[in-house]
């Protein structure tokens, strides 16, 4: 799921090079699987509940990549829960402070 967006942002920071957009076709159908059964756990404003956990702090980046790609984000449209987690996450004032100044367009 990271290899999505991460290809995204490497091309727009690196506009030269080109991507294996096959590669990132095949790797869409994983990626809703993933997000789908991130949906599927999802417990509460964090992923396991009530309570932040090292698994919320390792997912962040993941799909923070992921929503640099228009792919990433279409997909997580379909995924309300994972998206709601991120806007829980997106809010708290460590993420605010040390997110990546792409994200914030994305």
């Amino acid at each position: 799921m990271i290899g999505l967006g991460l290809r995204r942002f490497l091309k727009r920071i690196r506009s030269h090079e080109t991507w294996d957009e096959a590669k990132i076709a095949g790797a869409l159908p994983q990626a809703e699987k993933t997000l789908s059964a991130l949906s599927e756990l999802t417990a509460g404003p964090h992923l396991l509940g009530e309570q932040l956990t090292l698994a919320d702090l390792h997912l962040l980046p993941v799909i923070a990549y992921l929503r640099l790609a228009p792919e990433g984000q279409a997909l997580l449209a379909k995924a309300p829960k994972v998206a709601a987690w991120r806007e829980t996450m997106a809010s708290r004032p460590s993420v605010r402070e040390t997110r990546y100044p792409a994200e914030a367009n994305a």
